[in-house]
Parts: C-alpha cells; sequence; structure tokens
C-alpha cells in the first residue's frame, strides 16, 4: 500500500536541518546503539535510543520518511505514465492535425473548396486570409476583409524600415513601375547611388522623391548632401 497521498493529495514532509556541533556526540551514541542486535540492548540504552531519537528528530531521515518519500516518486512517475504522457500525445495529434491544414494554396477563386487554416491572397489587394471553417468558395463568401464567418484577414504589422531583402532592378528607368523593397540605381555614370523602393511607385525620381526612395547605405560621400537623405544618414563631403 502506497504511503503516498499523490495525485489525490499533496504530501507533506518534515523540514530538516543540519546537525549543529553540540548534538554530534549524541548522534555518534545514537549510531552506536542502533548498531547493536535489538536483543543485546539492555531496558537503559532502549531508552537512551527513544529519548535520542526524540531530540534529533530534526536532523534525522527515518525509514518511514525515507519510504514515503519513494512511495510519492513512484507514484508521480505513475501519474505521468498513464495521465500526463496520453494527454499531451493526443493534444499532439490535435495539433498536427489543426496546423497540417495551415498552407498556403494560391489566389482566392470562386467554386474551389477551401478547408479551415487554408490561406489564400485577395484576388484584387494581395492580402492574406486564413480560412475560418471548410466550405466552397462563391462570390457570396469571398474574402472582404470583415463581417465574413469564413475569413480573416491576416494582421499587418506596422511597416518599418525596408532591409537587405531588396530585390536589385538594375538602373532606373522613369517608365517602369516599381513596388515596395525594389533596388535600383541612380546617378552618373561611375557615381551611381543605389536606392530602395519605400513605396510603388512609377516615374519618382530617387533623387528627389522624399519617402518614395531611401538611400541604401546610411553612409554617403559626395559633394552635397542628398535630397532624399533618411534619419542616421553619415554624410562625408568632398572638398576640393
Amino acid at each position: 500500500m502506497s504511503r503516498s497521498n499523490f495525485p489525490n493529495g499533496v504530501d507533506t514532509f518534515k523540514e530538516l536541518y543540519d546537525l549543529p556541533a553540540d548534538k554530534v556526540s549524541k548522534a555518534e551514541k545514537l549510531t552506536q546503539l542502533k548498531m547493536k542486535a535489538k536483543e543485546d540492548l539492555s531496558h537503559t540504552e532502549q531508552e537512551q535510543i527513544k529519548v535520542l531519537t526524540n531530540e534529533l528528530q530534526d536532523y534525522l531521515i527515518t525509514p518511514e520518511t525515507w519510504n514515503k518519500f519513494g512511495d510519492a516518486l513512484v507514484a508521480m512517475q505513475k501519474f505521468f505514465n498513464t495521465e500526463v504522457t496520453g494527454y499531451i500525445d493526443k493534444k499532439k495529434s490535435a495539433w498536427r492535425d489543426h496546423a497540417d491544414h495551415f498552407s498556403v494554396v494560391g489566389r482566392w477563386v470562386a467554386g474551389k473548396h477551401y478547408a479551415a487554416q487554408n490561406i489564400v491572397t485577395h484576388p484584387e489587394t494581395g492580402d492574406f486570409y486564413i480560412c475560418l471553417q471548410g466550405h466552397t468558395s462563391s462570390q457570396a463568401n469571398r474574402p472582404n476583409g470583415s463581417g465574413n464567418t469564413y475569413w480573416i484577414q491576416g494582421s499587418k504589422s506596422i511597416k518599418g524600415d525596408i532591409g537587405l531583402n531588396a530585390i536589385f532592378k538594375g538602373q532606373w528607368n522613369s517608365s517602369k513601375r516599381y513596388v515596395t523593397g525594389d533596388a535600383v540605381s541612380y546617378g552618373t555614370e561611375g557615381q551611381e547611388l543605389i536606392y530602395i523602393a519605400m513605396s510603388d511607385s512609377v516615374n519618382s525620381n530617387p533623387s528627389t522623391t522624399r519617402g518614395v526612395w531611401q538611400l541604401y547605405d546610411k553612409l554617403y560621400v559626395g559633394r552635397s548632401a542628398p535630397r532624399t537623405a533618411p534619419a542616421g544618414l553619415h554624410f562625408i563631403e568632398i572638398v576640393d
């Protein structure tokens, strides 16, 4: 029979302390007495064992306490094996079933069956939408940004500075359309600078259109500061 109350209750154990120096001799005496066979103990020695055990109880790990601790440890292991492990496995399986449907399935189209957690892009805006429940798509239940029981729009983060993952498009062309993240070169031959698109544009001169283009490097060397200099730009002026 287990001495542990787990899992129906919480086991309690007496707090023990280090043996102080003034009780070392008594602990040694108790050890000597307990080393004797029980039948060899006199009545006085048996009484001494009781007195010393009571006096030293705050410093002794008794067989009863140790056995209770062992039972508590076994009870916990059994509980984890029979209850927790199975519970975790069920949750892992449920999560796999849920997460496996999180997949980008392309641009939304009518007449297609979508499963919960399917991700589509809006056919006009390109925004991401996540399917909330399985259904066959139609114009009546297309993703629309709000008030739709079948789709929820993916959250957009606050727009920050363009990082290093720019797509280089070559030399800037006034007739070409550029989108956010495109990178171009612009300037006189041999002194071209790299600019990154901060927003979509057509025919927006990188050197003069503030807010649309930004210099790629935070360090600029020239005879005059660029007019589209972003915050934090270090300018080194060339003088004759």
